[in-house]
């Protein structure tokens, strides 16, 4: 943290026969103002942060029109907190964990259906055509990546592999989805 320095001036260094002679800076008008001024500013800095968390501890939205009501330095402040919270908070969320959870019962039971080799390929590939990752999907995606890699293991391992694999994954996805955690 930046802390601003007071300049004060040098002690006076005089001479007579006995050898040196040192005063202390005499304190101006200067020097308080300088002391003053720095007080007032981390007061006011202060005074910013309390209102930034404030605003996100009764978890206000943070819109331009609420954002607009604010001074600019606090305004900016909380345009810069919100991706930092964003992406801190967003793996906390129930929405996160199904995913991810979905994910990794996916990437299992195409592995074991495929192969370690070809699962990567076709979990990548099916990623990209949905055009979302495992954390920001929607149950439509979902649903879309389940079509996808089910034509995939049925150009592997055929209609029959296939049918099976996707009655099971699909009724998975309906459960985790619509369960409450």
């Amino acid at each position: 943290m930046y802390t601003p320095q007071v300049w004060r001036s040098p002690p006076a260094i005089t001479g007579s026969g006995a050898g040196p002679v040192i005063t202390p800076p005499s304190t101006s008008r200067n020097a308080s103002a300088i002391v003053n001024a720095s007080v007032v500013e981390k007061a006011s800095i202060v005074v910013k942060a309390s209102i930034v968390v404030r605003h996100l501890f009764e978890s206000k939205p943070i819109t331009p029109a609420v954002l607009a009501t604010y001074d600019e330095a606090v305004a900016v402040e909380l345009k810069r907190l919100t991706r930092i919270l964003f992406v801190e908070k967003f793996g906390e969320t129930k929405e996160f964990k199904k995913n991810k959870e979905i994910a990794q019962y996916l990437q299992a039971r195409v592995g074991a259906l495929v192969g370690p080799g070809p699962v990567q390929e076709i979990v990548t590939m099916a990623y990209n055509e949905v055009g979302a990752t495992a954390p920001y999907m929607t149950a439509a995606h979902w649903d879309r990546f389940v079509s996808i890699v089910t034509e995939k293991v049925r150009d592997l391992r055929g209609d029959i592999v296939a049918a099976k694999a996707e009655k099971e994954w699909r009724a998975y996805l309906k459960q985790v989805l619509s369960s409450f955690v």
